[in-house]
């Protein structure tokens, strides 16, 4: 049976093509790797903040012997690099056309204290950023605390903390807290604003927490070295950010 001038296998055959032309295309971005995991026998999952679409996932193979492929040691944690890709509406798996290493990092592959940064950050934004959609400002806010990482000399006690508390700003649930805390009133971190002491949730601040959050919302990259913990106070201020983003990030997990 022939359709026009074509028989019907090849009518079938160019319909495909075009729904495939139609539905995918290709497209070039930067992008923030954020987790990788293993696919299958031959093959890895690589989740990839992106600054032209936000968290997307790539299916790509491990190349074995003499088959040349994308090299996966350009996706590690927090690598920052430059990717082509086919972009299928509705499909969650991608495939990567062809990837590039970004602004290459200086110290953070040689620098231990640096190393263990780079995994807890990447852990920490893969379950915050995996439901992000496009948002440009904070993919170069990400990028920019990556590069300052990478180009510090010392100074690293409370980076983690600063750039995650900043974060929330970018994310559009930075805490309402204002520039000086009241007196008689705590955060509370569900309602995420001041309540009076007693009459908040579960999930309230005391108010030296509260006094302290205030602080810490004005510390930026340049003068976070002033900032003075104990590592009693960071661990519980790393608890305070992790209940918070929990609280108010959809599916964050209790991170070990």
């Amino acid at each position: 049976m022939k359709i026009g001038c074509l028989s019907v296998p090849l009518a079938i055959i160019f319909v495909l093509l075009w729904v495939k032309i139609l539905f995918s295309m290709l497209e070039s971005t930067s992008g923030i790797v954020l987790h990788k995991l293993r696919y299958g026998d031959d093959g890895v999952i690589v989740d990839v903040y992106t600054r032209l679409r936000g968290t997307l996932s790539f299916v790509m193979r491990i190349p074995r012997g003499r088959r040349r492929g994308i090299p996966l040691l350009m996706m590690q944690p927090l690598n920052i690099v430059d990717l082509a890709y086919d972009y299928r509406v509705g499909h969650q798996l991608l495939r990567i056309r062809d990837v590039h290493q970004g602004m290459p990092y200086g110290s953070i592959p040689y620098d231990h204290v640096k190393g263990s940064l780079v995994l807890f950050l990447s852990d920490f934004l893969y379950h915050a950023l995996r439901s992000e959609a496009q948002n440009e400002s904070l993919f170069d806010f990400v990028c920019s605390c990556l590069w300052r990482l990478d180009g510090c000399d010392g100074g690293l006690a409370n980076f983690h903390i600063v750039m995650l508390v900043r974060m929330t700003k970018y994310l559009g649930i930075c805490p309402n807290v204002g520039r000086k805390a009241k007196v008689g009133h705590a955060f509370d971190m569900q309602e995420s604003e001041l309540v009076e002491v007693g009459k908040g949730s579960a999930h309230c601040l005391t108010e030296e927490e509260t006094s302290f959050l205030s602080k810490l919302l004005r510390v930026s990259m340049d003068n976070m070295h002033l900032l003075k913990l104990t590592r009693e106070q960071r661990w519980r201020v790393l608890e305070m950010v992790e209940m918070y983003y929990r609280l108010h990030v959809p599916e964050f997990p209790c991170l070990k």
